[in-house]
């Protein structure tokens, strides 16, 4: 059985994906890994140099193809959310990574270390590095993640990119049922139990200026959000927290809920009614009756003063972090 189980989630990115391939494979193994791609139906010849990697390496790559949607139904989260989960499927190991096709894992001791790791600490769940952000024009932006405070303060204000991570299969199995991509798998990650950072520069996220999150438009982005925390209140997990973290969103889906009519969200609103708390009907709500109005006037004050309570723990915490590094 592997010991790790590498999850790349891929589209369109043939241009990228060789070298994700590669800095996976020429890890340092944690005595066995396995490499799981999950691909979304590209055409632009991605497929083809995937399935040449998995001639090349057939007891370490799997890979799958998922059936392609191109109507205007589709939901890029969900997709990936899906992709995740059928990837879980095929996974043996009783570690888990999961990152996207145009991204690097730095360090070829860094899943080693992360695995042993886990291994030594029993009471962990899962473990996290640093990471930098690069760009096609050569430059480069470190990003130091160490935080210690509660989980509770972790979720509530701060962010690690989620390749960052190796975590437990215990965390696999608490996945959100349909938000578990980027932020719903932190949230899934850090909800399971404890999580320890370790100080090393092990992930390096490719920015790229015509990715979705730089076309979508803001309420469009501000919906997911909402429908991600729509997810997290029926998994039942660090509400006050999660509040703190969709503030933003919901302050401005609020304020903006006449746009929700637009034929253009149609499809978030269809989502948002098949689940058990309708958030999207019920912001929308808040036009016809007073009571609503009320309710999310508060309700977004006090996501404004947990966050602000948040951002002075990690403040306060920051501050003992420099410390500790400068001594």
């Amino acid at each position: 059985m592997n010991e790790l189980s590498i999850i790349i989630v891929s589209y369109n990115e043939k241009e990228y994906i060789k070298d994700a391939i590669e800095s996976c494979l020429f890890q340092k193994k944690a005595d066995n890994f396995e490499l799981i791609i999950g691909d979304d139906g590209s055409s632009d010849g991605s497929i083809l140099l995937i399935e040449e990697y998995f001639r090349r390496f057939p007891g370490t790559i799997k890979y799958f193809v998922m059936d392609r949607d191109d109507t205007n139904e589709i939901i890029p989260s969900i997709r990936v959310s899906n992709i995740i989960k059928k990837a879980f499927d095929y996974a043996q190991g009783q570690y888990f990574m999961l990152m996207s096709a145009d991204d690097l894992v730095l360090r070829k001791d860094r899943l080693y270390k992360q695995v042993d790791f886990l291994k030594q600490h029993p009471s962990v769940s899962s473990c996290y590095t640093d990471y930098k952000k690069f760009w096609s024009d050569g430059k480069e932006e470190e990003i130091l993640s160490e935080v210690s405070l509660t989980k509770g303060v972790f979720w509530g204000i701060h962010y690690v990119h989620i390749s960052c991570f190796v975590f437990k299969k215990e965390a696999a199995e608490n996945f959100l049922p349909s938000f578990c991509d980027d932020t719903g798998a932190l949230f899934s990650i850090i909800k399971t139990g404890k999580s320890k950072h370790l100080n090393m520069m092990g992930f390096a996220y490719r920015q790229r200026d015509k990715s979705i999150m730089h076309v979508a438009d803001v309420m469009e982005l501000s919906i997911l959000e909402l429908l991600l925390y729509q997810d997290i209140l029926n998994s039942k997990g660090l509400y006050f927290s999660s509040l703190s973290r969709f503030s933003k969103p919901l302050k401005y889906v609020y304020r903006n809920r006449t746009l929700l009519a637009n034929d253009k969200y149609e499809k978030y609103r269809k989502l948002s009614a098949s689940k058990e708390h309708d958030i999207l009907s019920d912001i929308r709500s808040a036009d016809k009756k007073v009571s609503k109005r009320l309710y999310y006037e508060i309700k977004i004050l006090i996501s404004i003063i947990l966050r602000t309570y948040f951002k002075l723990c990690r403040k306060i915490e920051k501050s003992f972090v420099i410390k500790k590094i400068l001594r």
